[in-house]
């Protein structure tokens, strides 16, 4: 990627985006499941799949911004 943007990924009354961040982070330190994470979290945020590989893989920091009950993720790809 030429062109870094920053992302800022919104909770939702039915999904925390920390806790889905963290659960695909997890998830893709798994060689077989990379794919399918990456695919939730660009599907999800309507992101591109190379900035969600970056920030999954751990290649960018993100930071935590809002509430605990509605928090935002914030990183720069």
């Amino acid at each position: 990627m030429t062109d870094k943007k920053t992302y800022r990924l919104g909770s939702s009354g039915l999904a925390n985006s920390h806790g889905l961040i963290r659960w695909a982070m997890n998830g893709y330190r798994f060689p077989k499941d990379q794919k399918q994470m990456v695919t939730v979290i660009s599907d999800s945020w309507n992101i591109p799949r190379e900035a969600v590989k970056a920030l999954l893989s751990e290649a960018v920091p993100f930071t935590v911004e809002g509430t605990d009950d509605m928090p935002v993720v914030v990183f720069t790809a």
